[in-house]
């Protein structure tokens, strides 16, 4: 009766133990995307009266997995302060315009293989939203920055939605019609009219005055008008 109290003692240990591993294996699983590209971009954070702009960084993955025939945009997490996810930024992306740090604005794409710890999928607005803290990205400098605006439907509504990246304006009340001009001066050409009743979309800050901005289009895979120029942020108030 000893020796059958004995093996069951250890029988119930292996398999503790086995559990135990399979259990510490499976939370520290990490997955290989291979096919995709990864993208920071700056959000922006105003205050609750919509005058002061503190932008976060993000971070996206848009993963084709060919294998599976799927597609999808996975938010990602990445650990540490912000001038630490710029170091990241900074030795694994190419191609950085200077507006990006200098203005914390727009976004910058790199392709490249990514590590991740495990995607987690949840619903939200009846959609299916994925999201994954990041381990390792191991970029392909010798390809050129690939355009992803096409891919933005894949995007749903969780965590920052599509077009993070974009901050719309309108024109402060009282003003009905004002000039994009063809140049950030009062003096140049007149290029098209800015109505309050149109949506702005900023490009690119060009100084403390003047942005770069297109009219909203939702036709068009970046959202952006053919119809660009430059006004001054005094005429503006931000959407978001």
């Amino acid at each position: 009766m000893l020796m059958v109290n004995n093996m069951l003692k250890n029988i119930i240990y292996f398999f503790l133990i086995a559990s135990f591993t399979i259990f510490i294996g499976g939370a520290n699983a990490s997955q290989s995307l291979e096919q995709g590209i990864l993208q920071t971009y700056w959000k922006a954070s105003w205050n609750d009266s919509a005058t002061v702009n503190t932008p976060v960084l993000g971070f996206r993955y848009f993963y084709f997995d060919t294998k599976q025939k799927k597609e999808k945009v996975i938010d990602i997490v990445l650990s540490g302060e912000q001038y630490q996810q710029i170091d990241f930024i900074k030795k694994n992306f190419k191609n950085i315009p200077s507006n990006f740090f200098q203005y914390k604005e727009w976004y910058i794409n790199q392709t490249g293989i990514l590590t991740v710890d495990r995607i987690k999928h949840y619903v939200e607005c009846n959609a299916n939203n994925y999201t994954a803290k990041l381990v390792k990205f191991s970029p392909d400098l010798s390809s050129q920055s690939p355009q992803t605006d096409k891919f933005e439907t894949l995007a749903s509504c969780g965590q920052n939605g599509r077009y993070p990246y974009l901050t719309g304006y309108h024109l402060k009340p009282g003003l009905d019609n004002v000039w994009l001009k063809s140049s950030p001066d009062d003096n140049a050409s007149n290029a098209y009219t800015a109505s309050s009743d149109k949506s702005l979309v900023k490009i690119k800050t060009i100084n403390s005055q003047w942005i770069y901005a297109a009219f909203y289009d939702y036709t068009r895979d970046d959202r952006l008008s053919e119809q660009k120029g430059y006004i001054k942020l005094s005429d503006l108030v931000p959407d978001n």
